[in-house]
């Protein structure tokens, strides 16, 4: 290697081992003011106005820290919460030693409550065994991500008349700088079981994985999804459920509008209900993302009152209950739901379709004009159920004379109701007539 580039080289190599001795000290010097002045605000608002952290001592070293705090979480101001006092063993990058291996980033922390504490004793009193292993680690990246990550050990309690079994809980959330965020949650078995009662649930397979991200300080864009095998019970209704589903999203329309989907599917149900499975599409369009906004602010103001006059309806409470029920009645919205079910031995389906043009002008509850508002509002319902089935539920009294009045018609041993609200005017199958007979 020529004399240059050799001195070149290990330039560069003793530039990298510099680097890699100094930073771990600046990082260390940079996890203490995290952990003074930006603890929680890599948290969404609706968590962190749940949360806060007091008592807090950091003691850097080169490549490791310690910090003792107390965590504090108080769900209602009503309520009295719960201290918790926590340790973080922190590493400093940028090569950090966890769980999972070797990786890069700023910052590797295990946390470790301290189950010893008067508050949390006090709420586990009743739980006759003992918890099991929690592993709580947070890993800070280079680009400021924050990932906090909850793995549980599996529980086996047998004791006579009652049974606990947990196969392990794992719960990843991970928020970045721009307060979007991906959560998921595994629980692969849960089974409790109590023989006085009759009490008897399993749950098998759970799955739930969500991303979301920030449009305003107080609302949230994203999407869920959930996954669950199987789930069983005994009480309060003896149900079997099967390769439940279920999707939801709230996203971009336009640029002042929102949309909402969800998506459910059950498609095996035992129980003591006529219902054997079912699946819904729910699509709701038109969500002004200002009224969403406001409905935020009027929901944190109600929940500030009802937690300041527990069981009393304040002003602020009554005025603000207006206010969301007026921006409802000023905005537009359109909905449509399919609902497909198996039940009493037969298939059936309804579609609706409802779209609301919104009253802007009304000012005032009371000044509300019905046949006004029916002139905003268009309705589409069409619904077929199978003739068998429905003549084997309490329906059956009432298909005979309803035929006979042309609200439902027959069809290839099928009931049938097609129904249309617009521009004032209600079609029912054959018949038509005006808003106004009603009036």
């Amino acid at each position: 290697m020529p004399s240059k580039l050799r001195k070149l080289a290990v330039g560069l190599i003793l530039t990298l081992v510099l680097v890699c001795l100094i930073m771990p000290k600046v990082i260390g010097l940079f996890v203490g003011n995290f952990i003074n002045d930006d603890a929680l605000a890599m948290l969404p608002p609706e968590m962190r106005a749940l949360l806060s952290v007091q008592d807090i001592s950091y003691a850097s070293g080169w490549f490791r820290s310690e910090a003792e705090l107390t965590l504090e979480y108080a769900p209602l101001d009503a309520y009295e919460g719960l201290a918790l006092p926590t340790t973080l063993h922190v590493q400093h990058g940028p090569l950090l030693v966890t769980r999972d291996g070797l990786t890069l980033g700023l910052a590797y922390a295990d946390i470790e409550p301290h189950s010893d504490n008067a508050d949390l004793q006090s709420l586990l009193a009743d739980i006759p065994f003992a918890l099991p292993t929690t592993r709580i680690t947070l890993l800070t990246s280079f680009t400021g991500a924050v990932q906090l990550r909850v793995a549980v050990d599996g529980i086996d309690y047998t004791t006579p008349g009652a049974a606990l079994l947990l196969d392990g809980l794992h719960l990843s959330f991970t928020a970045r700088p721009d307060l979007s965020t991906h959560s998921q949650l595994r629980v692969n078995q849960l089974q409790a079981q109590a023989e006085d009662s009759g009490f008897n649930v399993s749950l098998i397979g759970l799955v739930s994985e969500g991303h979301t991200r920030r449009h305003a300080p107080a609302l949230a864009t994203g999407d869920m999804q959930l996954l669950l095998e199987h789930f069983s019970s005994t009480s309060p209704l003896p149900i079997v459920l099967e390769d439940l589903r279920s999707d939801s999203s709230l996203h971009d329309d336009t640029d002042a509008t929102l949309r909402f989907n969800q998506h459910l599917s059950i498609p095996s149900i035992d129980s003591e209900l006529p219902l054997s499975a079912i699946e819904l599409d729910l699509d709701i369009g038109d969500l002004q993302l200002a009224a969403l906004q406001r409905f935020s602010t009027l929901a944190a103001d109600v929940q500030a009152s009802a937690n300041a006059n527990p069981g009393v309806l304040t002003p602020v409470m009554t005025e603000a209950l207006g206010e969301a029920a007026l921006l409802l009645l000023n905005n537009p919205l359109t909905l449509n739901l399919a609902l497909r079910a198996d039940a009493y031995g037969g298939d059936h389906a309804v579609d609706l379709a409802l779209r609301w043009s919104g009253l802007p002008n009304l000012t005032e509850i009371a000044r509300l004009d019905l046949r006004e508002a029916l002139a905003a509002l268009m309705i589409t319902l069409d619904l077929s159920l199978d003739l068998e089935a429905a003549a084997r539920s309490s329906l059956a009294p009432s298909i005979d004379p309803y035929v006979q009045q042309g609200y439902l018609q027959l069809d290839n041993g099928r009931i049938i109701l097609q129904a249309r609200l617009e521009n004032l005017t209600i079609r029912l199958n054959d018949q038509t007539l005006t808003a106004d007979e009603l009036l």
